[in-house]
């Protein structure tokens, strides 16, 4: 598409075209799953915006061990070995009023997003993940917060699906450092 910027533009596009698609065809109390297999934060940023902004929520996300772990494409590189699989339901479109992201006394998303990555950690242990692949699921844990949540307001800025996954990434540095100590 002549650069790396408009190939994004048009990537961007596509996905939103397909989640608008979706939610035209997938009947009112029907389900919505689908294989992401990516650990970029831009990769999972541009997922959740076009599945948020075209209607859907996030309901559950799960990894799946998707790549044998003597493959050459995975040896020795800080690689994910799972796909993660998300399923998704139409949210109700009628005007909310804002989540706040970081509210007195404790309240807010932020905090209900940390605890669910933190059970999501707890509930991935008999998987015996490597960090990546428990760092990439637990973006789908912290986007279903943000998605039950939508929009969520920090101040007078709009959260992100960025802002969410920073806040996972930190709550996995520290689950695998108390591993570690």
């Amino acid at each position: 598409d002549g650069s790396a910027k408009e190939a994004d533009k048009v990537y961007e596009s596509r996905m939103s075209e397909i989640f608008a698609e979706c939610r035209r065809v997938v009947k009112d109390d029907g389900i919505m799953v689908m294989m992401f297999t990516h650990k970029t934060q831009a990769a999972w940023q541009t997922l959740t915006r076009a599945l948020i902004e075209n209607g859907w929520v996030i309901t559950a996300s799960f990894p799946v061990e998707s790549e044998f772990k003597s493959a050459l494409n995975q040896k020795d590189l800080a690689a994910a070995a799972s796909s993660i699989f998300i399923s998704c339901r139409k949210r109700d479109m009628s005007t909310r009023e804002p989540a706040i992201w970081q509210g007195f006394g404790g309240s807010g998303v932020l905090p209900e997003l940390r605890s669910a990555v933190r059970q999501s950690l707890r509930d991935y242990e008999g998987l015996r993940l490597n960090a990546v692949d428990e760092m990439v699921a637990s973006y789908g844990n912290a986007l279903k917060v943000l998605s039950e949540n939508w929009p969520v307001m920090n101040g007078d800025e709009l959260v992100s699906p960025i802002d969410a996954m920073r806040e996972a990434s930190t709550v996995v540095a520290q689950y695998q450092m108390t591993k570690l100590t």
